[in-house]
């Protein structure tokens, strides 16, 4: 419950911050303090869901992010949009492994643990300065991120929490 409170504090304080610029000089360094705050818990393995309502708080924190940081910055989310791709394809992802598993919990791994840093760098260069010069890379470690996990959710029968790689255990199959 201690996560799950904390998480959602710090989302709507990130959201405030940004949407409503307190201070008015220093909101972006402010947000993007927040937002790396945000990244380092989530990338402590003792922080990551194992059951429904971290694994909701976990994906809810970063979506209210999204949703608050992007039309203020002029992103679209039409069907096409790199944005929505990047949605989807982690959407889909998630279902896989609510199929195969019942859980949302997904795999945690290296390649996915550097996919959600470049998600927060983009949403901090969002927030500083708003030239997308982390979208197409945020957008393909989604890709890849998400292969990896599709990967490992149709080979493994039970749901690891963690792997460095999907290397692990293909090569080292005792």
């Amino acid at each position: 419950m201690k996560k799950i409170l904390f998480r959602a504090t710090l989302s709507i304080v990130i959201v405030l911050a940004y949407r409503f610029k307190l201070p008015n000089n220093y909101y972006d360094l402010i947000t993007g303090l927040l937002i790396l705050s945000l990244l380092i818990f989530d990338l402590n393995v003792n922080s990551y869901p194992n059951d429904f309502k971290n694994a909701l708080s976990y994906y809810l924190s970063w979506l209210v992010i999204c949703a608050s940081i992007f039309p203020f910055q002029g992103i679209n989310f039409s069907i096409f949009s790199p944005i929505s791709l990047l949605l989807f394809i982690k959407l889909f992802t998630l279902i896989v492994y609510f199929i195969k598993y019942k859980s949302f919990c997904v795999t945690k791994t290296l390649l996915s643990n550097i996919w959600l840093g470049i998600l927060a760098l983009y949403f901090i260069e969002l927030c500083t300065n708003s030239t997308h010069g982390f979208a197409s890379l945020c957008y393909n470690f989604s890709i890849f991120s998400s292969i990896e996990l599709i990967i490992i959710a149709f080979i493994k029968k039970n749901r690891l929490v963690y792997t460095s790689s999907i290397f692990n255990f293909l090569w080292l199959k005792k």
